[in-house]
Parts: C-alpha cells; sequence; structure tokens
C-alpha cells in the first residue's frame, strides 16, 4: 500500500481479481471501523471509515491514470 495524494491509499494486489479486491477492501474497512482510538481524541469516541473501489488491468486500463480513473469512477 502506498499513500497518493494526501488522504488516498493505493494498495497494489498483484494476481487478485475483482472478488479478491473487494474482499481486501472489505478487510480493511472493518478494521478501520473496529479501531478505537479514544486515547488520541483526548477522551472522545472516535470512528473510523473509509470508501474503497477497485481497478483491475487490464479491464480498467493500462497505464496508471486510466487505472486511476476507474477507481475513481466507482466512488
Amino acid at each position: 500500500a502506498v499513500r497518493y495524494r494526501g488522504n488516498e491509499i493505493a494498495a497494489i494486489l498483484p494476481g487478485a481479481g475483482p472478488e479478491s479486491a473487494l474482499e481486501a477492501a472489505g478487510t480493511a474497512r472493518e478494521a478501520l471501523a473496529s479501531t478505537s482510538i479514544t486515547d488520541l481524541t483526548g477522551g472522545e469516541d472516535f470512528k473510523l471509515s473509509a470508501s474503497a473501489s477497485y481497478a483491475t488491468i487490464p479491464d480498467d486500463g493500462s497505464d496508471p491514470e486510466e487505472i486511476i480513473a476507474a477507481t475513481n469512477d466507482w466512488l
């Protein structure tokens, strides 16, 4: 996974198809949702959430710009 444009993160999953990508995204979202960061907010309960999308090569594009555009279209 790499940080991309500030608050966005890209995960490269070699060999993963759409189902595997959605499963990985779901696992990441569940991990975020179950993380308690109360201690970091001075005692207030703070919830994290995320949205996710995916793109596959070559179905959604073959160069970085096409892949990024495809993932943004899903959101």
